[in-house]
This record gives C-alpha cells, structure tokens and sequence, in this order.
C-alpha cells in the first residue's frame, strides 16, 4: 500500500530529478526519474515481451553490422529511449491523477524559478527578453538549449491542467509562461497544433489563443527571416530533405540497413552527435571509454555536420539540422522496425482516449510535429513526461472496472496506467 509520505515524496522526488542542471553526473538521474515512474508489481506480460523483444532485436542488428561502430554508444541510446520504449509498451505507472497533475505543477514551478533567476542575473526586469536579449535565456537550470526542455515542460503543464479535477489558474498561468516565453518555434507551433484540434468544441480557444500567441508568432517570423542558410545554400536543399536523402543513400549503398538499420547510437541520434568529432560537445555530455561516432556517420552525415566548421550558426537552428527523428529512426532502426515504433505510438494514443478524451489527439499531434523538428525520440525528458501523462485522467472520468478488467489489450499496449479497480485518487492538491 502506498502511504500518505509516498504520494507526497514520489512526485517531489522525480520533479527534483528532472529538472538538475545538465552534466555527465545527471544523466543517469533523469532516467532514474523514469524508472521511479514504474509499477513492476503491475507489470504486464504484453508489456515485457515488447521490452525484451526490442531490446533483442537492437542487439542482433549491432551484432551483424561491421567493424568501425560504438558499443559504447549502443548502450546509450538504449538507455536514452528506454522511457519511450516503456511509454510504447504501456509499463504501468505508480501514479494517481492527483499525483500526475502534481509532478507536472512541479516541474514547472521548479523551471520557472530557475528561469528567473537566470533572467535576473541579466538585468531582469530593467532587462526584458525579446527586447534586450534573446529569449531562450529562459531555459531552466539546464543550461543553453534548455529552453526547448522548458516549453515541452510548460505545454504538458497546460494538459495537465486542462484534465484536472481541480484546475489553478496560477499552476496554468506558470505553463503558458514556460510554454511560450522561451520561444522554441518548433514546439510552439507542435502545442498549438495539438491543441487546435480543440478549437471545434471551445470556439473561444481560437481567440484566446490567437492573443497569446500574437508576441511568439511576430519573433517567429522575424526568426524565419534570419535562419541561416548556409546549408541549404552548400547543398542546394532544405536541411530537412537532406536528412531523408542521406537515409535514401544509406539504403542504397547498405541495402541490408534497409531491413536491420545502422544500429542504435551509430548514426544520427544523440550518442552519434556527442560522440561526434564534427559538433561541438555541450551540457557536460559523459566522456565515456568507446563513445565516438561510427563511420555511418561519418560517411552520410560528415559532408552535412562539417559545414559547422565553416560557420558555427549552420546547424544553431532547429530548422537547419540535416535530422530528425523519423530520418534516425530509419537509419538506426530500420524501415521494418520504424513502421513497427510509429504504429505502436498510434496504438498507445488511441488507447489512452479512455483516459485522456480528446487529448490524447492532440498529445499525438504535438509528438508527431516534434519528432519532424528534432531528435525527441531518444529525449529522456519527453519520455518522462509522455510516461507521466499516461497516469493524468479527464476531469469526473472514472474508467468502468468491467473495462478495466475483461477489456482485450493488445500486445505492448497493456493499460499501465489505469488506476487500480475501486481505488479512488486522493484530491488534486495544487502548490
């Protein structure tokens, strides 16, 4: 039985975790605060056979590829998507919607007040962003970049609070802030896709919306107007293309890649890039025995990533960055395997509509955008916090236990994160 000092200690415990200055020592805690998350005395059958299927199969395909890749970075990105691969597997999690709603309350208070602080040692509030500097000095604790963290952080704030039995206004005015002030196009414009999909039943969203948005949308488009160029200008396309045309010519002249991949960690994800010696290393990434990028990457991307040596603002954009996920998802996984993933993200948002209503579209929607922007599939924050959504439920819905129970469920979607049968949530305490 969980008691009382648990419920309250869990979600401060994870909320504290994730949002630690970035560095080589912290990472191991941010999935630490996955891992918290996990019921293993609920574990499903469905959901380990998902988890150690892929696990076998990302081995297998290292195993039969050639000489020049890291191990090192194989065991990274399987820890770096380990909590994506729990969201797909519908790993049960030990939250209530009480204490779901309250991790998300709190990550955005402890986000906000490390962004202030941030903020004030520029000047702040003789000193305004937008104005006198840019704004993704509003980034955390976790440092330049962090402001994409941030607005992932804040939008799923806005979820958290749409769905809650008892809604704060100051907990939704702290997300909007979180959610637009950093100014991470890409995730802006992926939250405001999702939640159009509302607009139909709340006509007044629209407005509202509009208004909001008007100071992020006008820096926007000044942004759009100063992206750097250089890429496309070298290579004669959008940097975006170019992730899927060098994907095209891996398959080409690697055929066998086409069915097994490149190997996690080999290619373009986040081991590649740290491990890489045409990018620059940020965030204190961990200088690990074996982590270099493999020639996989060398021989696609090396062309593309050099480009940074000529002019450091190449690849500084969101926009400019010759990957994505879906681009490595192809190249390290595979087609088979990525056609696999994307079909059992479907899955898990299609059955989370029980829970969730309507949002379970538009956190499908926002993921769908941000994995065309940037790597997110790989993100240990994004995994978190779809992992943490599972255990958020509409306001007044309380899923028929005959549903619960006798239900089907297909394999790798079991429904981690229903409350258990006849167990009322305590009442949502905001901060």
């Amino acid at each position: 039985m969980i008691t009382w000092r648990y419920r309250l200690l869990l979600p401060a415990l994870v909320a504290v975790l994730l949002t630690l200055p970035r560095s080589a020592a912290t990472y191991p805690l941010y999935l630490l605060a996955s891992l918290l998350l996990v019921d293993l005395g609920r574990l499903r059958r469905a959901t380990l056979v998902v988890l150690v299927g892929g696990l076998v199969w990302f081995a297998l395909a290292f195993y039969l590829q050639g000489p020049g890749v890291s191990v090192t970075a194989l065991g990274l990105e399987v820890a770096l998507v380990l909590p994506t691969l729990l969201f797909l597997a519908g790993a049960p999690v030990r939250l209530t919607a009480a204490q779901a709603t309250q991790v998300v309350r709190l990550l955005n208070v402890l986000v906000a007040g490390f962004s202030f602080y941030h903020l004030l040692t520029l000047g702040f509030p003789l000193r305004l962003p937008y104005r006198d500097y840019l704004p993704d000095e509003y980034f955390g604790a976790y440092g330049v970049g962090g402001a994409q963290l941030v607005t992932l952080i804040g939008f799923f704030g806005l979820v958290a609070e749409q769905l809650s039995d008892r809604p704060g206004r100051g907990a939704r005015l702290l997300a909007l802030i979180n959610f637009l002030l950093p100014s991470y196009i890409v995730g802006i414009v992926a939250g405001v896709a999702g939640l159009s999909l509302l607009v139909r039943r709340r006509p007044l969203l629209l407005a509202a919306g509009v208004l909001v948005i008007a100071l992020p949308l006008a820096y926007a488009l000044l942004r759009l107007d100063l992206v750097n160029t250089t890429l496309a200008s070298e290579f004669g396309a959008h940097p975006k293309r170019l992730a899927f045309d060098t994907v095209l010519a891996l398959y080409r002249e690697q055929p066998a890649t086409l069915l097994r991949g490149a190997g996690l960690g080999q290619f373009s994800s986040v081991p590649a890039l740290w491990g890489s010696a045409l990018l620059p290393s940020g965030h204190g990434v961990p200088t690990l025995p074996g982590l270099f990028a493999s020639d996989y990457h060398y021989d696609y991307l090396g062309a593309l990533l050099a480009v940074n040596e000529q002019d450091a603002f190449a690849l500084s954009s969101s926009l400019n960055k010759p990957y994505n996920s879906y681009s490595t998802l192809l190249a390290e996984w595979g087609l088979v395997a990525t056609l696999g993933f994307l079909v059992l993200l479907g899955r898990r948002f299609y059955q989370l509509r029980a829970r969730l209503g309507p949002y379970s579209a538009v956190l499908f929607v926002t993921v769908m955008i941000l994995y065309g922007g940037e790597l997110w599939h790989d993100d240990l924050w994004l995994g978190f916090l779809l992992l943490g959504a599972t255990g958020f439920r509409r306001a007044g819905h309380s899923p028929p236990a005959a549903t619960a129970r006798f239900a089907p469920v297909a394999p790798g979607l079991a429904g981690g994160s229903a409350d258990r049968i006849g167990q009322k949530p305590p009442g949502g305490s905001t901060l």
